[in-house]
């Protein structure tokens, strides 16, 4: 039996659950209940949870593991299964974690003991460069294989492109897809080729973008939500509005979550601009008041943001910490609904995992609810009125002269209608077909349609 680093009766930890910000207030006191006082417990409960798909579950009992036993077997146990879970896609980031840890895994012993020694020395890195530690950073990542380790590779292309510099980004991104990609875990896989498709999206090259997400994660199982509005965008630019509007239709139709993406209102109103399909806009409106009016209204009313809860549903960027921390709180209590499937002293353990965690999140959730909140109102209230007035715009759109008159045909690009700077003259031309003719006072009429819609 592994002895606990605390009394084993009450126990005194502090949590730094998964998030830079919250570790310093994360103190609680909890009853460590008598079973999950023998280590090697700890080490089949773990394993059972993995076995049952209960994810959120082994990555709490992987960092009590961490934090309660001191002896090396029990924290390389640990430490295997956490990095085994953020290469599945673990939804959160937690660095933090890896604060304990003071192994010397050796990665010389197989391609299982490479991936966990080298992404172990790379955590321990990244933690230790954030922290203001730099000289530790170094000393990591000496022991990180830089050459042919994708992982690292990937996290300087992600370096280069936070930093703007596109091209350096793409390059390392791309040798890093060339070392045995195969071997990779999925999740890896996937986010370096969002990234890449992102790169290109920035550089302006849409078809390359777009033809990531057609070929590739477009075809995953299942598809995030954010590739449909990313595929979206990079049609909208390439000027295939049909094909962005289709986009956004599986967006709506297959996402569960869809309807909490504001994005989806701005692209969808740009397309409409582009074609001045105004009875489409009338109805997007109508659509966005129906949802959110009611909410809109509160807010200008000055009503407590708590009263309305679908604000903390909403895709906001500046919310990913809530939106995380929401998600692992959701797939947790969903888990603990089924922790009977487990044998007795296994069960007991994970009863107790689940209700410590969930307390301690949940807790943390309601801490930093109201900021979440504040930024939701803000972002519905830009997009409303971003929704006002492009509705004018896209009215206004039929008669904007870039739009009335196009250009004569393909192979002679100069507009039927050209403007001179000083805005006193104008010349006109136009193919020879349809209506025209001389009036009485010897003036050219002709009939020009609208062609904003064809």
């Amino acid at each position: 039996m592994r002895a606990l680093k605390c009394f084993p009766k009450i126990a005194v930890c502090f949590l730094f659950v998964y998030s830079t910000s919250f570790a310093a207030d994360s103190k609680w006191q909890a009853t460590i209940p008598e079973v999950g006082q023998d280590g090697g417990l700890w080490d089949k409960t773990i394993a059972d949870l993995r076995s049952h798909d209960m994810t959120f579950g082994a990555m709490a009992a992987a960092y009590h593991m961490v934090t309660l036993f001191p002896d090396i077997a029990s924290k390389e146990i640990a430490y295997k299964t956490i990095i085994s879970i953020i290469d599945d896609g673990y939804p959160i980031l937690v660095r933090d974690i890896f604060v304990a840890g003071d192994l010397e895994p050796d990665g010389t012993t197989g391609p299982e003991a490479y991936q966990f020694a080298n992404s172990y020395y790379l955590y321990k890195a990244i933690l230790s460069k954030e922290k203001g530690s730099p000289k530790w950073a170094e000393f990591y990542l000496g022991k990180v294989d830089k050459e042919n380790f994708p992982k690292y590779l990937y996290s300087l292309a992600v370096d280069e492109y936070g930093k703007g510099n596109l091209k350096e980004a793409l390059e390392l991104l791309n040798k890093a897809l060339a070392k045995n990609i195969d071997e990779q875990p999925r999740a890896l896989v996937v986010r370096m080729m969002r990234t890449l498709a992102r790169i290109y999206f920035e550089q302006g090259e849409y078809e390359k973008s777009l033809d990531v997400y057609n070929s590739f994660l477009l075809a995953l199982n299942p598809i995030a939500p954010s590739d449909w509005l990313e595929a979206a965008w990079n049609n909208f630019h390439l000027k295939k509005y049909s094909e962005a509007l289709g986009n956004l239709y599986n967006l709506e139709s297959r996402a569960a979550k869809a309807d909490e993406i504001l994005e989806k209102y701005n692209l969808r109103a740009l397309i409409y601009r582009a074609t001045c399909a105004v009875p489409s806009m009338e109805a997007l409106g109508s659509s966005f008041d129906l949802m959110f009016k009611p909410v809109l209204e509160g807010i200008k009313r000055g009503e407590p943001l708590a009263a309305y809860p679908v604000l903390l549903n909403l895709e906001v960027p500046e919310n990913a910490e809530y939106n995380q921390l929401f998600k692992v709180i959701t797939g947790l209590k969903a888990e603990a609904q089924r922790v009977k499937e487990l044998p007795g002293a296994e069960s007991t353990l994970a009863e107790y995992i689940y209700r410590t965690e969930l307390k301690v999140l949940d807790k943390k959730l309601q801490a930093i609810a109201p900021e979440a909140l504040a930024r939701s109102a803000n972002q519905i209230l830009l997009i409303a009125e971003q929704m006002r007035f492009l509705r004018f715009d896209i009215e206004r759109s039929k008669f904007n002269p870039d739009n009335v008159f196009r250009p004569v045909s393909e192979a002679e690009p100069r507009k039927t209608v050209d403007l001179d700077s000083n805005g006193e003259s104008f010349e006109v031309r136009w193919l020879q077909f349809g209506d025209y003719w001389l009036d009485e006072r010897n003036k050219l009429k002709g009939v020009i349609t609208n062609q904003c819609s064809e």
